[in-house]
């Protein structure tokens, strides 16, 4: 991991629309990274997600607790919350 260029920062405050083309670049690499890591996320909530409405009638307990954890995945996922409603009222969660 790198030090933090305290120079580089300050510097940058006095004119916020002055950018290196190193810290242009750094600032790309980030944002991918950030894209990458949420699309991983993302799919693994909806494998859970899926997985929990295929199990949503033969195996409520189940499909509760993979649809929880989708839901801590994609907290504001409207289908999750109504699945995750439906199995509270259903008793299984």
């Amino acid at each position: 991991m790198r030090k933090l260029d305290r120079e580089r920062i300050d510097a940058s405050h006095a004119n916020p629309l002055t950018f290196s083309k190193k810290s242009v670049s750094d600032i790309y690499r980030l944002i991918e990274k950030l894209m990458s890591e949420h699309n991983v996320n993302d799919a693994l909530a909806v494998r859970y997600r899926d997985a929990g409405i295929k199990l949503y009638d033969s195996d409520p307990e189940v499909a509760y607790l993979l649809l929880k954890r989708a839901a801590e995945i994609r907290p504001n996922g409207k289908l999750i919350d109504q699945l995750l409603k439906g199995l509270e009222r259903k008793g299984s969660g």
